[in-house]
């Protein structure tokens, strides 16, 4: 018998326990990835020239339709 056959035999308190269950558990590491990546993201330098690129474009773009 599968795990998947097991959990539909389950009554549906116990189901919606395991659903809730597997959703806090899930959300805990989502969590606990996110607060490592933020810090592994701060250690590295930043690359802004591509946001200083489309500026420039911007302001291109308003200067000749400016006119």
């Amino acid at each position: 018998m599968s795990w998947l056959e097991k959990i539909q035999k389950k009554s549906n308190t116990e189901k919606m326990r395991l659903m809730w269950t597997v959703l806090i558990i899930s959300a805990i590491l989502l969590v606990i990835l996110w607060i490592l990546t933020s810090k592994i993201s701060k250690n590295l330098p930043k690359d802004t020239t591509l946001f200083q690129t489309v500026g420039k474009g911007f302001k291109d773009i308003k200067n000749n339709y400016g006119k």
